[in-house]
């Protein structure tokens, strides 16, 4: 039986192990692959990619390090989303409101749904065409707001 360590030096990420069965007999494999957060129909929901797959009204800036979106306290009416075709169906949006004091809700068939994240998850009727989904900031904070971990996700 051939075993095969591929093991990382000096990371500082979880390692990922598992077997496998090949040509040579069993192995064995390790890797410091960092799992995305699974943001359903969201792209990119967990910022590890900055705002890829993002579309924005004003000032968010994402974090890659520490995979969050951020905004400034500079005032209301800054969205940050995403454009879908909806079914007439329900859906689930989710937001971590990580910190800050300004006030988000979400932004749901491409307006203001009226619902803070710091809810939770929220359920909608999609509209049954093209929309955008995200989340909005209604009222300016005092300091930066940061989010991270948007889900969207059929019910």
């Amino acid at each position: 039986m051939a075993v095969i360590d591929i093991t990382p030096q000096n990371s500082p990420k979880k390692p990922i192990s598992g077997a496998f069965y090949g040509t040579s007999g069993y192995g064995v494999y390790t890797s410091d692959a960092d799992p995305h957060f699974d943001g359903g129909m969201f792209v990119n929901g967990g910022f590890e990619n900055g705002l890829d797959g993002w579309l924005q009204y004003n000032a968010w800036t994402a974090t890659v390090d520490s995979s969050t979106a951020e905004n400034p306290a500079t005032g209301s009416n800054q969205v940050l989303y995403q454009n879908f075709t909806l079914d007439a169906v329900d859906y689930e949006i989710s937001c971590d409101y990580q910190d800050g004091d300004a006030t988000i809700n979400y932004f749901v068939n491409d307006a203001n749904s009226g619902v803070d994240v710091n809810s939770g998850t929220y359920t909608f009727a999609g509209n049954g065409g093209a929309v955008s989904i995200g989340i909005l900031i209604t009222s300016v904070g005092t300091v930066k707001s940061v989010v991270d971990s948007l889900r969207l996700k059929k019910v």
